[in-house]
This record gives structure tokens, sequence and C-alpha cells, in this order.
């Protein structure tokens, strides 16, 4: 996945707001620092999840307001984008009848009040017939 995020930032401008001064000053929140930050958000508030993730690495905390700025300088689109570019990066694996065999451990199933919510922590998604995560 960090290679679709490094490629996919390479051609980061095809999916700023304004693609020639977004994410050209030095900030804490680097494109890859805010998209790795974005797919690793989970049901808590935006500062607990701030909190959680720039508390175990070695870059200062930035504010609430910081991280809702920077993301308004993406387009949605980004993340279609490395999506599609994750899955292709798969196209090339094994299957046992058209069908990958996945193994994960993580699951959260939420039921509201019209819907039901089912997240995979796909950091820890394994593939049992190529063995690779």
């Amino acid at each position: 996945m960090v290679d679709v995020i490094d490629s996919t930032i390479e051609s980061i401008g095809c999916f700023c707001v304004d693609s020639v001064s977004s994410f050209t000053r030095n900030r804490i929140l680097t494109p890859k620092t805010l998209i790795k930050f974005i797919l690793g958000l989970q049901d808590h508030s935006l500062s607990a999840e701030i909190s959680g993730y720039f508390t175990s690495s070695d870059i200062d905390i930035p504010s609430v307001s910081a991280v809702s700025q920077r993301r308004d300088l993406l387009y949605p689109e980004i993340f279609k984008s490395i999506n599609r570019r994750f899955l292709s990066s798969i196209d090339n694996l094994s299957t046992l009848n058209g069908y990958y065999i996945l193994a994960q451990d993580d699951t959260q199933i939420s039921y509201g009040q019209d819907s039901i919510v089912c997240q995979y922590h796909l950091n820890a998604l394994y593939d049992c017939i190529n063995h690779v995560f």
C-alpha cells in the first residue's frame, strides 16, 4: 500500500484544489502523512484520532484545524485512485476459482437505526494462497 501511496503522491497536483500551490510549502502534514492518517481513521473524534496517530510518531502533533485545512486541499478522488491502484496491484495473485482467500483478524460491525456498517482493518489482511499481507 505504501508503494501505491508514493506513486499517487508523485502526481499529487492532479488531486489538489490548486495544483500549483497546494502542498508546496514544507509542513508537518506532508501529503503522504495526511493520506496515511486519513486511510487509518477509525470511529473516534478527529482530535482523538490525531492524538492517537501522532503521539506514536516522531512528528509534532498538528491541530484539528491544521488537519482539516490540509484535507480540504485534496479532492476525494485521490482515495478512489489509491484504491484502484491498490486493487490493480494484486491482479497477478493466485486465486481459488477466481476468489482471493483472505484472512483478517479485526472486524467491527455497528448496527445503526437504518443501516449496518462493517469495518475491516486491512492492515491485518492476509492472503492465504499467496502468503502475503
